[in-house]
């Protein structure tokens, strides 16, 4: 889906009085404004345009792309700058601008559409679609000639066989419906069997060698390394183990995070994580901060660690709004070049460390060849711990000088032209921090982590909601938004049954149950057991996102919902809606686990034991933080410092005292109180 995917571009600014101007110019989007002075007729998206195009029997362009993306920009400097393209654009077709971001439902329906014409698929998607919207083209960047002839051959094609285009595009509707369509499968609950057959067929794709799977190009999917740690250590499989911390490690040392400034680039061209395009997501960072402090609860790693506060200094200096919120993206071009900001010339790196520089350069990748010209990304060859011990160096000294240089790369790359923020705040990004400060919180013990979240979740709460009590799908100020897609409710639900599990504040949960009874009135489909992602049709299907990308799917995310409230709650149905998710999901995940590894993470409770951890008494926060330093997979901890009529907690408060209960499918070892004790007895039903 992604093979051919782009990063980011900054754009230079227009002139003050532009030679054009189109429809975009009064938009939010930041991406839609740096198309508002191209020569082309650009419209926003808007449902009347098919009208439009009907009376005219013009054909759609639909051009869809978002604000760091790097092969949109150049599209967009190379052919939709040209007049004698807009020329013929203007004249032939009703043209449409779409940000990814903003619609992306609609992304996700052409996507498809692209998915089945051609087998892959990215961004910038430009299609080319009947009046009704059915798509008869789909492609991604093209050079000013290429487009050229594309738009010339549709035109053609259209004119001179109306009942053959018409023909083609239904089909590619249909082959849209047919896979946004879920198969109700009776009852059915997997097995541990059905999980290693999974992963076995899985492993053949694992790049053993520099972590990941295999391809020309990576990303990090933190959902997939995610799973695949819970089920090694889990199974005691010590391949996928040993796969798991090599990626960790490749990641972690490579040129996709951030040595100066920390987080992590979109994804790697090459093999090996060396080079990177540049552009950073929220989503990418957010994940990545729960993934890194999951790890270092695992495996006490120093530099899953270093990573995991590298991900914190850098959304809180990069990414946040002082006014709340964190935004959606980094350009990946500064200057007009890509990566500018943050590439190096040795001679540069020789003035600026001095008597370091020998040390950085043996560190740093300075010695291979250039990213770029006489230009270096740097990434490092080793851990700071195996370089002081090869080297027969203190470690404590090789620190220093090592953080000395950073800070030097630091101040001086500050002095450079920063890329381009895209300042839009879209709501299930930042509850995918909120998860990413509490997994922080639970692996480091920072209450100003806690903060972060619980101030994240307030933000989303006060600026997210809509007059009828409705999620939006974006939180900035004075700009209109589209009403929240399933994304936004599934991921914001899960952050507040999060908070809610290291807080102890029922609020949390109550807010999340909200929210969970507009999801069944809103997106529930009741002969499928599953959610659409959208309210209604987009254009000419239903969307149900089922697979995970290198976001997990809302689906997914629904699922793992009604998981926790049951056992939060007690409520009956909820195990219900949850088991008809999972069991729908079956055949999918066992046939193509990679594209489904957040369902089979969810798979693991049924595969395994899984253990309720409750706490009940007045010392329950302090024992619930001490307990949650453990990597504990397949258990919910939660706990209450007074008397609650949660179903967990009934007939279990006692005055004065803290007891904590380990339970396992509804049989419970006898009271503890201290956590030493309560973790020897989940080894021992």
């Amino acid at each position: 889906m992604l093979a051919l995917v782009g990063c980011g571009d900054n754009q230079s600014k227009p002139s003050k009085e532009p030679k054009f101007t189109n429809n975009l110019v009064n938009e939010s989007s930041l991406y839609l404004k740096q198309h508002a002075h191209n020569p082309v007729h650009w419209e926003p998206w808007n449902d009347s345009l098919f009208n439009t195009a009907q009376d005219a029997n013009k054909l759609l362009v639909i051009s869809i792309g978002y604000a760091s993306c790097h092969w949109c920009h150049v599209m967009e400097r190379e052919t939709f700058q040209d007049t004698l393209i807009a020329e013929y654009m203007n004249e032939k077709f009703i043209n449409i601008k779409v940000d990814r971001e903003e619609r992306p439902d609609i992304d996700q329906l052409y996507m498809t559409a692209a998915q089945i014409m051609n087998r892959n698929s990215g961004w910038p998607l430009n299609v080319v679609a009947l009046p009704n919207g059915k798509p008869l083209y789909a492609g991604t960047y093209h050079s000013k000639d290429e487009w050229e002839v594309v738009l010339k051959k549709m035109v053609s094609f259209y004119n001179q066989y109306p009942d053959k285009a018409n023909e083609y595009a239904n089909s590619i509707a249909a082959g849209v419906k047919q896979i946004n369509a879920i198969i109700d499968i009776p009852k059915e609950q997997i097995t541990l069997e059905d999980v290693k057959q999974a992963v076995d067929s899985w492993s053949e794709q694992w790049d053993l060698l520099y972590g990941g799977d295999k391809g020309g190009q990576k990303f990090m999917v933190p959902e997939r390394i995610s799973f695949l740690m819970k089920y090694a250590f889990l199974s005691d499989d010590q391949l996928a183990n040993t796969h798991v911390k090599n990626s960790l490690d490749k990641m972690a040392l490579g040129g996709v995070n951030d040595v100066v400034g920390g987080g992590f680039f979109r994804y790697s061209v090459d093999s090996q994580w060396k080079v990177p395009h540049f552009e950073k997501m929220l989503y990418d960072n957010a994940q990545l901060m729960s993934l890194y402090a999951q790890a270092y609860k695992n495996y006490q790693n120093e530099l899953y660690k270093e990573v995991l506060e590298g991900l914190i200094e850098f959304t809180k200096n990069e990414m946040h709004d002082e006014n709340g919120g964190y935004f959606a993206s980094i350009d990946s071009n500064s200057e007009g070049r890509e990566g500018g900001y943050y590439l190096w010339t040795k001679q540069e790196l020789k003035e600026i460390l001095n008597d370091d520089y020998e040390l950085f350069e043996s560190l740093y990748g300075i010695a291979n060849e250039p990213f770029e010209g006489a230009y270096y990304n740097l990434y490092r060859s080793m851990s700071l711990e195996d370089y002081a011990k090869q080297n027969n160096l203190e470690l404590a000294n090789v620190k220093q000088r090592i953080e000395g240089c950073i800070n030097k790369l630091a101040k001086i790359r500050e002095e450079r032209v920063k890329p381009v923020v895209d300042e839009k705040k879209i709501t299930s990004w930042n509850a995918l921090m909120i998860n990413g400060f509490v997994d922080a919180y639970k692996a480091l013990g920072d209450e100003n982590l806690l903060n972060n979240a619980m101030n994240t979740a307030a933000f989303i709460l006060n600026k997210g909601m809509d007059a009828k009590g409705e999620l939006k799908h974006t939180l900035n100020d004075n700009v209109k938004s589209e009403s929240g897609f399933l994304d936004d409710y599934a991921f914001t639900i899960d952050a507040l049954i999060e908070l809610y599990k290291v807080t102890l504040d029922e609020m949390y949960i109550d807010k999340a149950s909200g929210l969970m009874d507009k999801v069944m009135k809103l997106f529930y489909e009741p002969d499928s057991g599953m959610f659409t992602f959208n309210q209604g049709t987009v254009v000419f299907s239903e969307l149900v996102k089922t697979d995970d990308g290198v976001i997990p799917s809302p689906n997914t995310l629904m699922a793992k919902n009604f998981f926790q409230l049951y056992h939060i709650k007690g409520e009956n149905a909820y195990e219900s809606y949850y088991e008809k998710m999972l069991s729908n999901m079956k055949p999918s995940l066992i046939k193509h686990p990679a594209n489904y590894a957040k369902w089979l993470n969810l798979s693991l409770n049924e595969a395994f034991p899984f253990y309720e951890i409750v706490i009940v008494g007045e010392n329950a926060f302090s024992k619930v933080k001490k307990i949650n330093n453990n990597y504990l997979p397949n258990s919910i901890v939660i706990g209450t410092k007074e008397p609650s009529t949660l179903s967990l907690f009934e007939n279990r408060y006692v005055e004065g005292q803290t007891f904590i209960y380990v339970c396992q499918n509804k049989t419970c070892k006898l009271p503890v109180k201290e956590v030493e004790v309560a973790l020897e007895q989940m080894s021992d039903f």
